[in-house]
């Protein structure tokens, strides 16, 4: 009779004994991620039957995410070899927008001030100064940090004889608190406590979650072998630590 071959496979690291990764697994971890706030406040003072036109277009641009997949391998001399791969969660140029929107609270030649706040009225950016509310345009462009949860979730193909096990990956990002910008007004000459607050406009709701596509991923690796994620931010900084996700097992 003949004996049936062996086939690798990837062992759990909670599995006691060699059987085969069989459950889609999360590896997650919270991350306060830098953003920018993109926004472009528009002023035509017309003479038209609807008052002078004023539209804000604002988007929040997201940092680069990215999960890296380590296959960790032993060599004869007691070192270690890796084999890595990338893959984009966020790419960098990933932006949240909104329509551009008619604002009927702004007066013009009124100081216009900004800030952004999350869903708990805590500020993600302090209340600022961004010009006077008159004809033309006005940019604006501030950093902030916004909490997320930043995960990777990992599933092993079947075994299958002659292959390698092949891992599988798809990365999502939750927006944990939203971000409402919020626009007031104040007289040229007005002191400070006399700052009336205008339009409130919610950027991002609480709970959005951006999901990037399924990767496959099959190397050729040693038994004994290891497989790591690790995440990776902007800069190219590590986020957390790198978790475990199996060995490599022959069954």
């Amino acid at each position: 009779m003949e004996r049936e071959r062996e086939s690798p496979i990837l062992v759990s690291p909670a599995a006691e004994t060699s059987s085969a990764f069989d459950a889609e697994q999360r590896f997650a971890v919270d991350y306060s991620m830098p953003a920018y706030l993109e926004a472009r406040l528009r002023v035509a003072e017309g003479n038209t039957p609807q008052g002078p036109l004023i539209c804000l277009r604002a988007a929040l641009a997201l940092s680069v995410l990215e999960a890296q997949l380590i296959f960790r391998i032993p060599r004869e001399n007691g070192r270690t070899g890796e084999i890595e791969r990338h893959i984009t969660i966020v790419s960098p140029d990933t932006r949240i927008a909104r329509p551009e929107e008619r604002l009927s609270d702004l007066v013009v030649g009124s100081l216009v001030t900004i800030r952004l706040i999350d869903q708990e009225h805590r500020p993600l950016v302090s209340e600022q100064a961004i010009g006077h509310c008159l004809d033309g345009t006005h940019e604006i462009v501030l950093p902030l940090k916004v909490d997320t949860a930043a995960a990777v979730w990992v599933s092993v193909g079947p075994p299958q004889e002659g292959r390698w096990p092949v891992i599988e990956l798809r990365g999502e990002l939750t927006l944990l608190r939203g971000v409402t910008l919020q626009l007031g007004t104040r007289q040229r000459h007005a002191q400070p406590q006399g700052d009336t607050r205008g339009t409130g406009i919610c950027l991002v709701r609480p709970g959005t979650t951006w999901v990037s596509p399924r990767v496959a991923v099959e190397e050729r690796i040693p038994v004994h072998s290891q497989a790591l994620l690790r995440l990776i931010g902007v800069h190219g900084r590590s986020i957390g630590s790198e978790r475990l996700i199996g060995r490599v097992a022959m069954r």
